[in-house]
């Protein structure tokens, strides 16, 4: 594998690995999100071929890429705003509006919504999740 440029391993990477790793992210990689970033550390590190004691924001830089959980972040957003701009018949909209109301009468129980709240909110969103929806995406 050492014949392979940098660019292409990123590309194999790209291409094979990251749809597996994002595949459903958007409702099930919450609990999963740390153990896929320390893993896509590993690989990235790899394809470098630097110590794994290296600072994985200075590999994310020499790469020109993003962490997963950037990514993942912005993956729940955007199905986030499907499912608040979707009919109210729709199921999706349905479960989003019964885990809504969960979160509002036990604030403290682990759901869907709730780990979105605090997704949110960690990002300075909170307004967002308030209102249902942004101005202007």
């Amino acid at each position: 594998m050492s014949n392979i440029s940098i660019k292409h391993r990123l590309e194999l990477f790209d291409k094979l690995v990251l749809p597996i790793l994002n595949y459903g992210c958007e409702v099930g990689v919450f609990h999963t999100a740390n153990i896929l970033s320390v893993f896509i550390h590993s690989i990235v590190k790899n394809i470098l071929s630097v110590k794994r004691s290296t600072q994985s924001k200075f590999v994310y830089g020499e790469l020109a890429r993003i962490p997963l959980f950037v990514g993942i972040n912005f993956r729940i957003s955007k199905y986030w705003f499907k499912i608040i701009e979707s009919p109210d018949h729709k199921y999706v909209n349905i479960v989003y509006r019964i885990l809504r109301n969960d979160r509002e009468v036990f604030p403290n129980k682990k759901n869907w919504a709730n780990l979105l709240r605090d997704i949110k909110s960690s990002l300075g969103f909170y307004d967002a999740m308030v209102f249902q929806g942004v101005g202007n995406k």
